[in-house]
Parts: structure tokens; C-alpha cells; sequence
């Protein structure tokens, strides 16, 4: 009987969310990607101490390689003077993402990070800002909605 309840047992633990990203943004896409730490990072980021609120992702140019990198900025993880960290994406997933920030003008911002077999993970949205009277008319709905559910 315990075997079968660890089967079901989600394998991604859910670490750290960015609220207030799906406040400001609509997204189109998401992409996940890993990030490089080391080890006193991974312990205080298992110790729930990451905050994703204003990350968000930027490709740089390396420039000893002279190749294209994906970096999460505006991250903070506690006892790291560091907030910027590189991210691990493959050729062709960074090949898409230039063409959607570029040709699109879409954002990268960091929603939630997780643990998925060990390994830190961060998922990122990929879209656009929202303007001031979409968030207006979101919350609007949202009330009138609560209104009609508490009427019923």
C-alpha cells in the first residue's frame, strides 16, 4: 500500500512562485530551463529562500565564445551576493526564444522555479506586459464573478 502512494507522489516539488508575474503579463508560451549554482545556493534555495519577484530572463552575447547565453536576472537567493545566474537551455531553444523577443517583443519573465529530480529548475513565461486598463478590466471580472457566486 505505501508503494503505490510513492508511485503517485508528484516528482516536481514545487519550490518558489513569482505572483505577481501573472498579475502583470499575458503570456504565450512557457520554456523551462535548469540554472547553474553552487552548493551553499542549492542549500538556501531548499531552504525556501528564492524570491522571483522582478526576475526576469536576458540573452547576452559570452564574450570569450562569442555565442548567444540565456541569464535569469533580478533573481535573489539569500547569502549570495550573486543576482544573475546563467541558464541552461538548448541551441535550438535559444535560437526560438531571440526570435520571439526580438520579432515579437516578448519578455522572458521568471514564474516558478521547482525541483525536478534533483536539479533546480526555472520556468519561464514568455509574452507581454499587460496594459494598465486590461489589468483593470481582469480585476473587474474577477469581482463581478465573485459577486454572481455569492448570489447564487
Amino acid at each position: 500500500m505505501a508503494k503505490a502512494a510513492a508511485k503517485t507522489a508528484p516528482k516536481n516539488k514545487y519550490q518558489q512562485a513569482n505572483r505577481t508575474a501573472g498579475k502583470d503579463f499575458q503570456f504565450t508560451d512557457e520554456l523551462v530551463a535548469g540554472i547553474v549554482l553552487n552548493g551553499n545556493e542549492v542549500k538556501s534555495v531548499r531552504a525556501g529562500k528564492l524570491n522571483l519577484t522582478g526576475s526576469y530572463g536576458r540573452v547576452l552575447i559570452d564574450v570569450k565564445s562569442k555565442k548567444p547565453e540565456l541569464w535569469l536576472v533580478g533573481a535573489n537567493i539569500a547569502e549570495s551576493a550573486n543576482n544573475s545566474w546563467k541558464l541552461l537551455v538548448t541551441a535550438k531553444q535559444l535560437e526560438e526564444l531571440i526570435g520571439q523577443t526580438a520579432r515579437k517583443q516578448q519578455t522572458l519573465v521568471a514564474r516558478r522555479a521547482f525541483f525536478e529530480r534533483g536539479f533546480l529548475k526555472i520556468a519561464l513565461g514568455i509574452g507581454k506586459r499587460k496594459k494598465e486598463h486590461d489589468r483593470r478590466a481582469e480585476l473587474r471580472a474577477r469581482s463581478l464573478q465573485r459577486e454572481a457566486e455569492r448570489s447564487v
